[in-house]
């Protein structure tokens, strides 16, 4: 079972204070209200699994049983296998789950607890997308092997449309940390942990209110190499190792 969903006695000064994980832990400053909570101690029925479906910009097919909970932890996990979905054959196999129909949200603020995958090539993200609007925010998404992280806010899907990006190396990517962000009227805040790393406001990027009208789904997969890797030069070769596992304590969604 995960720590943070327990309730957890603390003493200082000979005084006890419980503190309740049992929606993570304890708020930041400003958010009052626990919108949606997973700590994966109660199987995947908050998320839509995806199975023998692929992306045509990595080279994995995505199926559910890569997608496991053990010990309050989600594994997301890369496999180097051949897989045949309808008329498509890859070498690779991966996982992808979202909440589209099951929770979405327009404004508020997004959290994830997760230990990046160690293997090179490997592109795990954790981000959202509008469920009818154009716009896509991703909260983290990393090239492994590059040692930074990634933060963008896309005016729509199509790759070679205008987005807003920062490139983090600050964060060790052998440990865990908890990736998230703010999106609030006029303005998308960026952090990880307790450190703010990019800001976005519509001063500076004035399309990002009309790209993202809508409410927010979701999104948590791991990719094998392909679009990003390659940006990065470290994209999938004979020296990467599988299994490759994207591992997420919690996920929470907050509002004001």
């Amino acid at each position: 079972m995960s720590l943070n969903s327990t309730l957890t006695v603390a003493v200082s000064g000979g005084t006890a204070t419980v503190v309740d994980y049992r929606n993570g832990p304890p708020l930041p400053s400003g958010w009052t209200q626990t919108a949606f909570y997973d700590d994966f101690t109660n199987g995947l029925s908050k998320w839509n699994v995806r199975n023998d479906d692929w992306s045509g910009n990595e080279y994995s097919i995505r199926l559910a049983r890569n997608v496991t909970t053990q010990g309050g932890i989600l594994h997301i996990t890369a496999k180097h296998e051949s897989v045949t979905a309808g008329s498509t054959t890859r070498q690779y196999s991966s996982g992808y789950l979202d909440t589209i129909g099951k929770f979405s949200q327009q404004y508020g603020r997004w959290e994830a607890r997760m230990l990046l995958p160690q293997s090179k090539g490997m592109w795990p993200a954790f981000w959202l997308r509008c469920n009818s609007a154009a716009g896509e925010l991703d909260i983290v998404e990393a090239a492994i092997g590059s040692g930074r992280t990634v933060q963008t806010v896309h005016q729509t899907t199509s790759s070679d449309q205008p987005k807003a990006a920062h490139e983090d190396s600050s964060a060790a990517l052998t440990q865990w940390h908890t990736y998230w962000c703010e999106r609030e009227p006029g303005v998308i805040r960026w952090g990880i942990d307790n450190r703010t790393v990019f800001v976005d406001t519509v001063q500076q990027t004035p399309w990002l209110d009309s790209a993202l009208n809508d409410s927010l789904n979701i999104r948590l997969n791991l990719q094998v190499g392909g679009v990003m890797p390659k940006w990065y030069n470290v994209d999938v070769d004979s020296t990467t190792v599988f299994p490759a596992d994207l591992q997420v304590d919690w996920v929470r969604v907050l509002t004001r």
